[in-house]
């Protein structure tokens, strides 16, 4: 992964799911941050933010606006890979995934639209999260369940820097 202000960033799309593929096949954990003008600002102004955003697996830019700017330092054309074409693009593979601190209606949804594709839904699993500040959560109670179930995704939803600090946190406690 190369760096561009200061933050690792992965613009080849193909390398950027080949980290996951690869993490996935070699049950090895991770965690993907889906970098975008707030995530990239915020990580600029707190050190802390910046090193949890650059120990990521792969990091992968959702902006356009950075995407360009970052081919205008580099003299290269880059393009965007933005959060909902990563999730569009996996949700339906039989990975078995579980979204966490997404609401029940987000879930149903989800189904709702794989079920129209005449995709299942029996890969999916959803673990509610309690509205708690990020330094609150058990993380050891919150892995153990996690754990149990094995999922090879874990997709977090709890908005930015909340999921990335989140993630960071809770990886530790995971056993792939």
């Amino acid at each position: 992964m190369n760096s561009y202000f200061n933050t690792n960033i992965e613009f080849d799309h193909s390398v950027f799911y080949n980290a996951i593929n690869q993490c996935i096949i070699k049950k090895r954990k991770g965690y993907v941050c889906v970098i975008d003008a707030n995530v990239l600002t915020l990580a600029q102004k707190s050190p802390g933010y910046l090193e949890i955003i650059n120990k990521a697996l792969v990091n992968t830019c959702d902006g356009s606006s950075i995407a360009w700017l970052a081919g205008l330092v580099h003299r290269e054309r880059f393009t965007a890979l933005n959060g909902p074409e990563i999730f569009s693009s996996l949700i339906e593979k039989e990975y078995k995934q579980l979204l966490v601190g997404s609401t029940v209606t987000v879930k149903t949804k989800i189904k709702e639209k794989l079920l129209k594709k005449g995709k299942n839904d029996k890969h999916l699993f959803y673990m509610p999260l309690p509205f708690l500040g990020v330094d609150e959560f058990d993380y050891q109670v919150i892995a153990n369940e996690i754990n149990e179930l094995q999922p090879e995704i874990i997709w977090v939803s709890l908005g930015a820097p909340k999921q990335e600090i989140f993630m960071s946190k809770l990886l530790p406690h995971l056993n792939s």
